[in-house]
């Protein structure tokens, strides 16, 4: 069996220079190797420089002999190697008068190499200076391959020349092919949620949360993070900054960052299910196992705390109409309560009654109510009233959860198959195909998308003030004034 030895990439020399955002070293797009013919063990052959950004250019060779060819092939944009027999294959750039900073920590501190082609597995090593090979990752197959220049061990801080070495070990030789060469930044985290991006989050084994935007299949995703299993909803700041997760085993309510990073937000709360952020700034959380909705917005424990509202059978999800009703879907009565009003709510006339098994609750971007039905299926609310003999939009499925994606489709995951199906044209989904599947875990009512970020008061007036062309004393002194107060959650 022919094999091909280690891919390497060294990093070599010390040569300070300011940042820049990206460099691409070689893009292979013209230029003509000629076939070599080694004098020794060892020679080096000059190479066409013409399109080489990262300077100059050199091939060696080593332990091969006159089957060797190495060559540009335009309109792949690709370099070739290839031998019959074993030996090794080196390109070089010299860098040392780049204007760049490659460093562990610098603006640019990764290499990214695309392969376009290659006869077998082998291996990309990354070594800086003197120091033996530290980072190796396997190469199976075309794709682009990174490496952090912060996992090297060695001295350097910055880099004279880029060298990538492939070995070709076995009797038969091999083929590559590298099309493009570039430094990177490595990838910042982003400190914003997307709007429009749809999280669901597993209610078991553990509360897998994962960004399931786009579809397709989910098997061996690696979710964002891992929060105690929801039964409930996602809800997220005015700044899109945090995202807040209700964890039904923790009797808790986790805070989730973009990045991944997680941890407990409030506690001490019965079986938390439902959660939403209303346009006053409010968090507010159903409490199942207390029948209650608690104000949550500072945060904290709440063993001891009195509930916002009451008089509930089995609360779970929440939404705000744009009109100001605060809905509540309570699976007990069959029906969605208003709560906006607090306090005890035993009895009082229901928003929308006859909504069997009611568990979900989203709006569209036309302000159209609708409700998950477990038992009878997706149905549309707007205006309320009682829905008894209504006619459900999407059926087949135990859809217990509901959202609206960036693009308007409306998804709904189903108690069963622990799939999400894209139910916008409505209809019969018994034998559908899903939207997405493979998912880590079971589904319950967790799915819910990143909102519009809300323009804060003092843009708003900003903008009025602009617009008028007015800015009197007393405008200014209210403007002022406001900007000294304090953000909501």
């Amino acid at each position: 069996m022919r094999t091909i030895g280690p891919l390497c990439l060294a990093l070599i020399g010390l040569a300070a220079s300011p940042a820049v955002s990206q460099l691409e070293i070689d893009d292979f797009e013209v230029g003509e190797f000629m076939h070599m013919v080694p004098p020794d063990n060892l020679f080096q052959s000059g190479l066409p420089t013409a399109n080489v950004l990262g300077g100059a250019r050199r091939v060696f060779l080593r332990g091969a002999d006159q089957t060797a060819t190495l060559t540009l092939t335009p309109g792949d944009d690709a370099v070739v190697f290839a031998q019959t027999v074993s030996g090794d294959f080196f390109i070089e750039w010299d860098l040392a008068d780049m204007p760049f900073d490659l460093t562990a920590g610098g603006t640019l501190d990764r290499i990214e190499v695309d392969v376009e082609t290659i006869s077998e597995t082998i291996e990309l090593f990354v070594h800086a200076c003197c120091q033996v090979s530290v980072v190796s990752q396997p190469i199976t197959g075309p794709g682009t391959y990174v490496f952090s220049y912060a996992d090297l061990s060695g001295p350097a801080t910055d880099v004279d020349y880029l060298q990538i070495s492939a070995s070709f070990t076995g009797q038969l030789g091999g083929t590559l092919a590298i099309a493009d060469v570039r430094a990177m930044p490595e990838p910042v985290a982003p400190d914003r949620f997307v709007p429009g991006d749809v999280f669901w989050v597993a209610t078991a084994p553990q509360g897998n949360v994962v960004n399931i935007s786009g579809g397709g299949d989910f098997a061996g995703v690696t979710p964002l993070q891992s929060v105690g299993s929801s039964i409930g909803q996602v809800a997220w700041s005015a700044d899109l900054s945090t995202a807040y997760i209700t964890e039904i085993t923790n009797d808790a309510v986790a805070f989730l960052l973009p990045d991944g990073s997680a941890g407990g937000f409030a506690v001490n709360l019965a079986s938390p299910s439902g959660i939403v952020r209303t346009s006053d700034g409010r968090l507010l959380v159903a409490s199942f196992d207390d029948r209650a909705v608690y104000d949550i917005t500072g945060g904290g424990s709440f063993a001891s705390a009195i509930p916002f509202a009451t008089g509930f059978s089995d609360p779970r999800n929440l939404a705000e109409l744009p009109s100001g009703e605060i809905l509540l879907a309570d699976q007990g009565l069959n029906a969605v309560i208003d709560i906006a009003a607090g306090g005890d709510l035993t009895g009082v006339e229901p928003f929308a009654s006859g909504v069997d098994d009611v568990v979900d609750l989203t709006l569209d971007d036309s302000g159209r109510l609708w409700a998950a039905a477990r038992t009878r299926g997706v149905i549309e609310i707007t205006g309320g009233g009682d829905f008894s003999l209504a006619i459900p939009h999407a059926t087949g499925r135990e859809f217990i959860a509901l959202a609206f994606d960036g693009s308007g489709r409306l998804l709904a995951t189903d108690l069963t198959s622990d799939d999400i199906f894209d139910v916008t044209a409505g209809g019969d989904f018994s034998t559908a195909m899903p939207f997405a599947f493979n998912l880590p875990g079971e589904s319950d009512a967790a799915l819910d998308t990143v909102p519009v970020p809300e323009p804060s008061f003092d843009w708003m007036r900003l903008v009025a003030i602009a617009t008028l062309g007015v800015m009197s004393s007393p405008i200014r002194r209210v403007f002022r004034a406001s900007t000294k107060s304090s953000s909501d959650q």
